[in-house]
């Protein structure tokens, strides 16, 4: 069995994205998710202090744009790269497939939604 893992970029702001990106993983079910599991665990433990580690998750966008949990003034832009860094290393080390896909906005919304064909997503 494999678990598939993805997500979306690109939606909300035609602006500055010109484009809809959807990327993620293919895990295999028995081989790789309990591995997957364990890293990002010791990754929780290894950067979120003791008080927030139940139930943590990471989101890349707060990691990066320093939003939400991970707010500037208290996580500097290194230690946030160092968390994303960590990140983005474990489908590598554990074999994980990755798989990508993306489609220019406006060619996008004639399938998103076909009445408005002349939509930009703004």
């Amino acid at each position: 069995m494999r678990l598939t893992y993805f997500d979306d970029a690109g939606l909300f702001n035609s602006q500055h994205e010109p484009f809809i990106v959807i990327g993620g993983m293919v895990v295999h079910g028995d081989d790789q998710l309990i591995p997957l599991e364990n890293r990002l665990d010791e990754l929780v433990e290894k950067h979120i202090p003791i008080e927030d580690r139940n139930g943590f998750i990471f989101h890349a966008m707060e990691i990066w744009s320093g939003g939400r949990y991970f707010n500037r003034d208290k996580w500097s832009f290194e230690t946030r790269v160092c968390i994303l860094d960590d990140l983005v290393s474990i489908p590598n080390d554990l074999e994980i497939p990755v798989s990508f896909g993306y489609q220019n906005r406006q060619h996008a919304w004639r399938f998103i939604d076909p009445k408005k064909n002349d939509r930009t997503g703004n």
